[in-house]
C-alpha cells in the first residue's frame, strides 16, 4: 500500500464470469469512516477518529484514547467459507490483541477477544496477533487459542507496521491462514517483512457461518490505526443491481 492520499471509502466491483468480488478500504481521512463502518458493544473508554495524526498526519483512529479493552467489527458481512480473501491495516505501536474474523457482529469481549453475550466463552474465530514479548512475536489464533507462533526478525518498537492476514478456505472446514508483518514509513511505504506465520486451521462454526465479520481487538495503549482495507465478497443483490443498471445503460445509448 502506498502513502495516504485524499481517498474516500472505496468500493471496487470486479465483474467476471461466475465471480464477483469487492475491495473495501478506509484511510480515516474523512470524519465518520470509522464510526459509520465499524461497531462495538463496549460503551466506555473507546478509541475514536482523530483529524490529525496517522500516516502522513492526515487522520487516523487514535489508540491513545483507549480506556478499556474492546473489539470492533466491520459492519460488512461475508460468508465464512469465502474461498479466498485478505485484510490489512497499519498500526503504530508494539502490540494489538487480535485481527481476524468471527461469527458475530459487535460481540462482547474479554481482553480484546470476542465472546458470547455472557462473557463465559470465546466466540468461534480465526485471527492473528502480535506483541513485543521476547523481542517480538506473531501468532495465529483459533477460537482465541494460540495455535501457531513465530519470533519476528527484529524487536517490535513504537513505530509503523502493516499487518496482513490472508485466508483460503480449502474445504472440510479447513482454512489456510497466513499472517505477515512489514515495517513501514510514516507515509505508508512498506519496508521490510519482519514477521511471518502460517497454519491450517479447522473451524466448523466459521465454515458454516452465513455471516462472518472482520474484527480488531485491543486491550493496551498504542498510538494509531490507519489505512484499513480488505477484499470481501460483493453482496449478490448489489452485484445484480449494478449489472442490471449497466445493461440498461447500454440499451439506452
Amino acid at each position: 500500500m502506498l502513502a495516504k492520499s485524499k481517498l474516500l471509502p472505496v468500493l471496487l466491483v470486479l465483474i467476471s464470469p461466475g465471480v464477483s468480488q469487492a475491495a473495501l478500504s478506509f484511510d480515516f481521512n474523512t470524519p465518520g469512516q470509522f464510526t459509520n463502518n465499524f461497531s462495538t458493544s463496549q460503551t466506555s473508554g473507546l478509541i475514536a477518529e482523530g483529524a490529525s495524526g496517522g500516516l502522513s498526519n492526515s487522520g487516523h483512529v487514535d489508540l491513545g484514547l483507549i480506556g478499556a479493552s474492546q473489539v470492533w467489527t466491520l459492519d460488512t458481512p461475508f460468508r465464512g467459507d469465502l474461498s479466498s480473501w485478505s485484510a490489512e491495516f497499519y498500526l503504530k505501536g508494539t502490540f494489538f490483541t487480535q485481527f481476524g474474523f468471527t461469527t458475530t457482529s459487535s460481540p462482547q469481549q474479554v481482553d480484546g477477544m470476542p465472546t458470547n453475550d455472557g462473557q463465559t466463552a470465546y466466540l468461534s474465530g480465526i485471527a492473528m496477533g502480535s506483541g513485543n514479548m521476547d523481542g517480538g512475536m506473531i501468532g495465529l489464533y483459533d477460537d482465541s487459542e494460540l495455535i501457531a507462533s513465530a519470533l519476528t526478525s527484529e524487536e517490535l518498537t513504537d513505530t509503523w507496521y502493516r499487518y496482513r492476514i490472508s485466508v483460503d478456505y480449502i474445504g472440510s472446514n479447513n482454512f489456510n491462514v497466513t499472517g505477515i508483518i512489514h515495517t513501514s514509513t510514516s507515509s505508508g511505504t512498506l519496508l521490510n517483512q519482519v514477521g511471518f506465520v502460517q497454519s491450517t486451521i479447522n473451524n466448523p462454526a466459521l465454515a458454516s457461518a452465513d455471516q462472518a465479520h472482520l474484527f480488531l481487538g485491543f486491550n493496551q495503549f498504542g498510538d494509531s490505526v490507519d489505512n484499513f482495507s480488505t477484499t470481501i465478497p460483493e453482496p449478490s443483490g448489489l452485484g445484480l443491481s449494478m449489472l442490471s443498471a449497466f445493461v440498461l445503460f447500454r440499451r439506452r445509448r
